[in-house]
């Protein structure tokens, strides 16, 4: 016999399952109907430009310094004072101004010694000279002396052998001969020993002129004047200064050749040198600064480093207002 509890055990399942059922077309029903995408050919996204013959290099961008291969610094020719500055740094100078004069004064005395010491030895080969003048005609002199005493001895000699002669007489003709002899002999070393000094004091000549060209020029480089047309880039001393030998006085460097020093790395420095040996004109151009015109590869340093090796470009002389250690 089927009793009511076996028979809920067997519509539970039944009804689970309806119901899920009922659900599920419920939610099937309800889904939003939507439209199909129609099928369209793809679009490319394109630009159009007018192609224009142009040429074009490789380029590298470089850190360059300003400087000046021919940077002037004026020295003192001597030791002394600075008697007048003429100029400030940073000034425009022509060729020929005067920059710094030196107190003339400390060059006269070395002058002066120099002059004497000349005059003195012109005076010594002019005496030389006149010296062996009277030498050779003095050897003449002594020549015919030392005849008359060898003639003298043997005439002496010979009366001797006729017993009328005595023998004191023949001794002093022959010590007469030794002496004249002797007096040959030191006249003759004279006249051969004339080239010997003439030379030595042709040297000392040579000398003390140097010694008064080096007076006279360290006179004319007292007063320092610029070269050439520059702008001044150091003052080092001022009017009533002491200096030395060789101690910087003021530093120029002329308007019109100017550099740009890169550091150039070393990959590239093949490529550069290869360039330079078949004519190739390289340039660069100042990005970072107003400054006109393209510089032209002027050289390569002479020593290379292990990152690289400089580069050194020319500036034109249009380009006035670079100074030296502009970046």
């Amino acid at each position: 016999m089927i009793t009511a509890r076996s028979q809920a055990k067997f519509l539970l399942p039944i009804l689970v399952l309806l119901i899920a059922a009922a659900i599920y077309f419920s939610l099937v029903n309800s889904k939003v109907e939507r439209e199909k995408p129609a099928l369209s050919e793809k679009v490319w996204q394109v630009a159009v430009i007018t192609a224009q013959k142009q040429e074009f290099s490789p380029s590298i961008t470089l850190y360059g310094r300003i400087e000046s291969p021919e940077q002037l610094k004026a020295a003192a020719p001597g030791g002394g004072i600075v008697e007048q500055v003429f100029v400030r740094d940073g000034a425009s100078v022509k060729q020929g101004q005067s920059l710094v004069t030196m107190d003339r004064r400390d060059f006269a005395a070395s002058l002066l010694q120099a002059e004497a010491d000349l005059r003195d030895i012109d005076n010594q080969k002019a005496e030389l000279k006149v010296r062996h003048q009277s030498n050779l005609a003095s050897l003449k002199t002594e020549r015919e002396l030392l005849v008359l005493a060898n003639a003298e001895v043997k005439r002496l000699t010979e009366l001797k052998k006729q017993d009328l002669s005595a023998d004191t007489a023949i001794n002093a003709a022959r010590s007469e001969t030794a002496r004249r002899q002797l007096a040959v002999t030191s006249r003759q070393l004279d006249v051969d020993s004339y080239p010997a000094r003439l030379q030595i004091l042709q040297a000392r000549h040579d000398r003390g002129k140097a010694l008064l060209d080096q007076a006279r020029l360290a006179m004319d480089r007292s007063e320092v004047k610029a070269p050439f047309d520059g702008i001044i880039s150091e003052v080092a001393v001022s009017a009533g200064d002491r200096v030395s030998l060789g101690q910087i006085l003021v530093s120029l460097f002329p308007v019109d050749d100017l550099e740009i020093r890169a550091h150039l790395p070393i990959n590239y420095i093949d490529s550069v040198r290869q360039a330079i040996a078949n004519d190739r004109k390289l340039y660069a151009s100042v990005t970072d600064r107003e400054i006109p015109g393209r510089f032209q590869v002027r050289r390569l340093a002479g020593e290379a480093e292990a990152t690289g090796i400089d580069i050194y470009f020319a500036i034109d002389a249009v380009v006035g207002q670079l100074r030296p250690g502009d970046l």
